[in-house]
């Protein structure tokens, strides 16, 4: 019989991130995960990360779905 624990997958519910109609360029930039529609994806999933308590064990980690929605 093994030791080893295994690891608990903890969910959020999803984060529903909408930028709009933005310019195809940086529609681009983001499909090629640069430019500054990511950074403005990447601090709204570092604020709600803050929010959320962190797993108790180093078994246990959080996921956070994210949903990007953004218009050409």
């Amino acid at each position: 019989m093994s030791n080893e624990s295994k690891e608990t997958l903890l969910t959020t519910n999803p984060i529903v991130i909408d930028l709009g109609k933005r310019d195809s360029r940086l529609i681009r930039e983001l499909k090629n995960g640069k430019g500054d529609l990511l950074e403005e994806v990447n601090e709204i999933v570092d604020e709600v990360s803050e929010q959320i308590k962190p797993a108790a064990t180093a078994v246990e980690r959080v996921y956070i779905p994210v949903i990007v929605i953004v218009e050409h």
